[in-house]
């Protein structure tokens, strides 16, 4: 793991044993060669801190709404639709300020945004 470079990771192998006794040398290159093979072959994803937001919201401001969801990469989880519109929306915790300011320039401050653990 160290040299890949990785962090946050764990490998798993598992090794059948098939009658070959490979002694202490043996067992930890053969765990380290598999390893090592697992982690070259592994998809690389970045992982950033997520926060959860519910934004409430009169349906006309929809188009408005997933325009800056877009802008930041966000994603919307959840949406109901009844008098008010309510969606559930995932952004990365390093922009939150920023989407909760660019909603309310956009809405003329008609958005109602509490985190997800408010509501």
């Amino acid at each position: 793991i160290e040299s890949r470079n990785v962090t946050n990771v764990v490998v798993v192998v598992t090794r059948y044993f098939g009658g070959t006794k490979l002694g202490t040398g043996g067992l930890i290159r053969a765990y380290n060669g598999a390893a090592l093979a697992a982690l070259d072959h592994a998809k690389v994803v970045r992982y950033f801190p997520q926060v959860m937001l519910k934004l409430s919201f009169d349906y006309e401001l929809s188009n408005l709404v997933h325009q800056v969801i877009d802008k930041f990469a966000g994603s919307i989880l959840e949406s109901h639709f009844d008098q008010r519109t309510t969606y559930r929306v995932s952004i990365k915790a390093e922009d939150e300020q920023a989407v909760r300011q660019s909603l309310k320039d956009v809405s003329s401050g008609r958005i109602q945004i509490t985190g997800d653990e408010d509501s």
